[in-house]
């Protein structure tokens, strides 16, 4: 299935009315996603796991339900070459991080960024879950599904994708 992201409006091809919205918060990387009646579907949110550290493998990524409970967890990996515990950090950057382990409904993917402008979600198979693709110059992404999950867990799921993105921007002081 195909459905469509323009300025945090999910929306289906067939459908009138957009499935999900995403909203910021003031201040924060937290995040919130409405359905069309306006009732909170979830909100995610970066977790530190130590309160020193701001590396790459010392955060997760984490999508909350209404209620409050854990509905994904996504736990970001360095680059192949650039990972600290493997080799010395590189000095003139941090270490750049393209993918996530993602453990939603029970189950385990890795959510890959190739670039900027793409981003795959394999489940742990290998097979492809859903494809997230940057529409250029018009704007907004396309979401190709392969396999059924609720709009809400799609927001979600671009929300990381941004997390992902973030942790290789260059810090500036």
């Amino acid at each position: 299935m195909i459905y469509y992201l323009t300025a945090g409006v999910l929306c289906a091809p067939d459908e009138a009315q957009p499935l999900a919205r995403i909203r910021g918060c003031l201040c924060g990387a937290e995040k919130q996603v409405f359905d069309r009646d306006n009732s909170l579907l979830l909100r995610t949110d970066i977790r530190l796991l130590s309160p020193a550290a701001q590396a790459v493998p010392a955060k997760e990524y984490v999508m909350y339900g209404p209620d409050g409970s854990e509905l994904a967890v996504a736990k970001p990996r360095c680059s192949a070459g650039d990972d600290p515990a493997a080799a010395s950090c590189p000095v003139c950057r941090m270490p750049r991080a393209d993918e996530a382990v993602l453990t939603m409904e029970g189950r385990e993917y890795t959510l890959v960024m190739e670039n900027v402008q793409n981003y795959v979600l394999t489940d742990a198979q290998g097979r492809c879950a859903v494809r997230i693709i940057h529409k250029g110059m018009t704007g907004g992404w396309k979401l190709d599904v392969s396999q059924p999950l609720p709009p809400s867990l799609l927001c979600g799921l671009f929300i990381f994708c941004r997390y992902l993105e973030k942790e290789n921007e260059f810090v500036v002081v």
